[in-house]
């Protein structure tokens, strides 16, 4: 059994796919399994996830279109490692993120690790979110959404995302702290 699962729900994002994925393969700790929830995409996604399916740590979940919320429950009720983590579609990992903050989660115990992000405002113009080193006196600065994270198992095993909300992630983050 891999120690991390991660989950990706995507729908109509065949423009994104290729460079999440080259990220994922980049990574230097290779012990994960991915699972991608296909919420029910009507162009070229689920084509390219399919290729996707042949690598061995890379589980392909196709679904009518239910929502994000919907496909984030999916991956929650196949939950299969000490760890999850949620990548979106569009995001792109650096080289030894997983690597980095697996370390920091198994070295501290820790029931969340987060790290910084860099949002692209413009192709010109990005905005770094950074965090200070992780305290637990401090864990009411965690970001509201549910990717970039680190976090155990176990303390998802009994919540859901809502239906039918924007921002979803910010209730499950809010009940996680």
């Amino acid at each position: 059994m891999e120690t991390l699962t991660i989950f990706t729900p995507t729908y109509n994002r065949a423009k994104f796919l290729p460079k999440a994925f080259e990220a994922l393969k980049r990574q230097t700790l290779k012990d994960f399994l991915w699972m991608i929830i296909d919420d029910g995409s009507t162009d070229k996604s689920a084509m390219i996830l399919d290729k996707y399916s042949q690598c061995n740590n890379i589980k392909i979940i196709h679904q009518q279109n239910m929502g994000i919320s919907a496909a984030r429950n999916i991956a929650l009720k196949n939950i299969c490692g000490n760890y999850l983590m949620f990548v979106d579609s569009d995001d792109i990992l650096p080289d030894n993120t997983i690597e980095t903050l697996m370390n920091l989660a198994e070295e501290k115990n820790a029931d969340i690790v987060e790290g910084q992000y860099k949002s692209f405002i413009s192709d010109d113009e990005i905005d770094i979110h950074k965090h200070e080193r992780f305290q637990s006196s401090n864990l009411t600065k965690l970001n509201g959404y549910a990717w970039g994270k680190i976090i155990s198992s176990e303390k998802l095993l009994n919540l859901a995302f809502p239906k039918g909300y924007e921002y979803e992630d910010t209730i499950i983050s809010t009940l996680l702290i």
